[in-house]
């Protein structure tokens, strides 16, 4: 494949992993929301590939490894091994000053994916995704940052539709069965 091709679907593959990691904050479980968090980063992870951010492609292959571990364990041992290695490996491919948001975005990935309950994984999870975003603005990658704006986005909607209290509080009848009853009580 040339340059331009390899380009074209490197970025095909960004916006597919896009996709699903906006889908995933849409969802209740945190099986679910990991699932696609993972499906997610294997596209990030070839489409950094493709466009040869090689390092990007390696941070993201780490955030696969550490999602799956996360998906069927919530060992606080594991999570610290794995936090161990994230500074490991962040502290081997330092080059720029800005080099430690990444470090410090995994921290809080790997504590928020390893959380016990939905709640703390809503609440840190976009911390590490603005880490990550003021890395792409020092490192110049406005298209990845224009991706964690729209994440951060999503992280926000899916907090806010979770939440079922905030929810009736704003929108008496949020969804379609509690609207249409209301009618049939009154008619």
């Amino acid at each position: 494949m040339d340059l331009l091709n390899e380009t074209i679907v490197g970025h095909i593959l960004g916006a597919i992993g896009l996709g699903l990691i906006m889908a995933s904050w849409q969802f209740k479980t945190r099986q679910t929301i990991l699932t696609f968090n993972i499906i997610a980063f294997v596209f990030f992870a070839a489409q950094l590939q493709l466009l040869g951010a090689y390092v990007g492609a390696a941070m993201m292959a780490f955030a696969i490894i550490f999602t799956l571990a996360a998906l069927y364990s919530k060992n606080i041992y594991l999570a610290g091994a794995l936090i161990l290695t994230a500074v490991v490996i962040g502290i081997v491919r330092y080059e720029n000053w800005y080099d430690f948001l990444p470090i410090l975005a995994n921290i809080f990935g790997i504590y928020a994916f390893f959380s016990q309950t939905e709640q703390k994984l809503r609440l840190l999870a976009p911390i590490g995704t603005i880490l990550w975003g003021i890395h792409n603005i020092f490192a110049g990658a406005w298209s990845q940052f224009i991706a964690d704006l729209f994440i951060l986005a999503s992280m926000a909607l899916g907090y806010w539709r979770a939440s079922d209290k905030k929810i009736s509080m704003v929108f008496p009848y949020a969804s379609l069965e509690k609207f249409i009853s209301k009618f049939k009580k009154d008619g």
